[in-house]
């Protein structure tokens, strides 16, 4: 699909998974994903040229027709290299704009109105993958009067600083607003369901991150799904993290 985004002043893509079984009465429950840097929506599914892709559309096929999972829509989006947050320009190498206000304003309500997506907030979710991570928890713990469950896989979450990632908070109070490791503290998320999941061998920096907000989050009995793994910063390892990742947010509901 197409999204038209006035925000950004230009059309999003976004694949769209829907799966065989009809829609029940209220609507699909839905989960939309986000890629990390230098991805694009094609990495979730079939990846680019049906190569190197999740391939979580047939995850969730196979998990539904098990009847592990109920029948839900996947959102795939671009988001660019943005991190999913509003930035003003900047030359670090990143994609900058109100890419936040086009997710929450504009992709979500574009996709629910176009399909038979339930309107309750508890059967929505989202998730994302390196960067796509950050910007899910960005979102989810922004927003979470809006989202009933949020999953990152190798999230690029991180404690502090990162030196060519300062525009994420340019002041500190934009800090306590919009850093993931914060709101994990302070955000009203205790009825979220969250998945977490990493390879043992990623970057030092992700796993790290990675178990603080894991403890942070079950300190406050939110209820969380980590799982680590033997495997990299790499598309295999998120390939076999998918299922525990749909059963985590999805699984009896």
């Amino acid at each position: 699909m197409t999204i038209r985004s006035a925000a950004l002043a230009r059309d999003m893509p976004a694949q769209v998974f829907v799966p065989r079984q009809p829609a029940p009465t209220d609507g699909y429950p839905v989960l939309y994903l986000f890629h990390g840097r230098y991805g694009t929506e094609r990495g979730w599914m079939e990846g680019s040229f049906g190569r190197d892709g999740v391939g979580v559309h047939e995850t969730a096929q196979e998990l539904i027709d098990d009847g592990r999972i109920p029948p839900l829509v996947i959102v795939s989006a671009l988001i660019n290299d943005s991190y999913g947050v509003d930035s003003a320009p900047s030359d670090e190498g990143y994609d900058h704009g109100p890419y936040e206000r086009y997710i929450m304003d504009e992709l979500l309500p574009d996709i629910e109105a176009r399909l038979p997506i339930s309107t309750d907030p508890a059967d929505r979710a989202i998730g994302g993958l390196s960067m796509g991570g950050f910007a899910a928890f960005h979102a989810a713990f922004r927003y979470p009067e809006r989202f009933g469950g949020v999953a990152g896989l190798s999230p690029a979450v991180f404690e502090g600083m990162l030196p060519d990632r300062q525009w994420l908070y340019p002041t500190a109070a934009a800090r306590q607003e919009h850093d993931p490791m914060l709101l994990a503290d302070t955000a009203t998320i205790d009825h979220l369901r969250v998945f977490l999941g990493a390879g043992r061998d990623d970057y030092p920096w992700i796993i790290a991150a990675t178990d603080v907000l894991v403890e942070r989050l079950s300190a406050r009995g939110v209820d969380v799904t980590a799982e680590d793994i033997r495997g990299a910063h790499d598309t295999p390892t998120w390939q076999r993290l998918a299922p525990s990742m749909l059963l985590a947010l999805f699984e009896d509901t």
